[in-house]
């Protein structure tokens, strides 16, 4: 039987997804011609912040597998995708490269990558990088959770939208498992411009594919108040926990 992760967090405010994008796929990846017509006509971001790998039996391969696809990045070579880990106080951390923009050689020339899960280590690896996710993968620690990243040269953007300038979405999280979407599970749709102070976004810019892996809703920001003197313990462990990885 898979084991799925059941993630939850009672240190932190408010749980709920952001606010979607205002496109569907159909309309992002239309003009670009690298998809069949219609491809993801009517399939709607799931304004998902986090990420849940599903293949995570300690069966088989346990494996993620992305395809990357760049459209109309203003600079292609230079963007990379990835994962990372967010604690409980909102900080991202472990980050894991899954691809770099120049894996791709061409727009619009396909890259493939997996991301191995050890369940057993908490060790997330990729061909070019690795991590310890062990949070998430080992220790189902509460608050713990995996977000994706795009990384230009002038900024970084991440799936969990408070992290991002004016708390903006600079990705569309498209579930596409019930079909009419690209093959996969998950779209990601990147915009790498920053949207805060007026860039126009098209979020076609990189356009990555994963196989074995859904969106899920976790708080934005810690929760203020009364849980400042809980906060303040778990920040002292997470402070330790943090350095020993530096």
């Amino acid at each position: 039987m898979k084991r799925i992760y059941t993630f939850f967090s009672a240190l932190l405010s408010f749980s709920a997804f952001a606010t979607p994008i205002a496109p569907d796929l159909g309309t992002i990846l239309a003009p670009n011609g690298f998809f069949p017509p219609g491809t993801g006509a009517g399939i709607f971001d799931s304004g998902g912040q986090g990420l849940t790998p599903n293949d995570l039996d300690g069966v088989g391969d346990d494996t993620d597998f992305f395809e990357l696809i760049e459209f109309t990045a203003s600079t292609p070579a230079g963007n990379s995708f990835g994962l990372y880990q967010l604690d409980p106080l909102g900080v991202p951390m472990d980050f894991l490269t899954v691809f770099t923009g120049s894996d791709t050689g061409l727009p619009m020339a396909p890259a493939f990558e997996s991301v191995n899960w050890n369940i057993l280590t908490g060790a997330a690896t990729t061909s070019i990088s690795a991590a310890d996710f062990s949070e998430t993968l080992l220790l189902d620690l509460p608050g713990w959770e995996i977000g994706a990243f795009m990384a230009t040269p002038t900024a970084t953007y991440y799936t969990h939208d408070f992290l991002n300038p004016g708390g903006v979405r600079q990705v569309g999280v498209f579930d596409s498992s019930g079909g009419g979407g690209p093959a996969g599970d998950l779209v990601f749709a990147w915009e790498d411009t920053t949207i805060f102070g007026g860039g126009l976004p098209d979020y076609d810019d990189m356009i990555v594919l994963a196989t074995d892996i859904s969106p899920r809703q976790r708080a934005e920001v810690p929760a203020p108040g009364g849980l400042v003197v809980l906060l303040s313990g778990l920040g002292a462990m997470l402070w330790t926990r943090r350095k020993s990885k530096a």
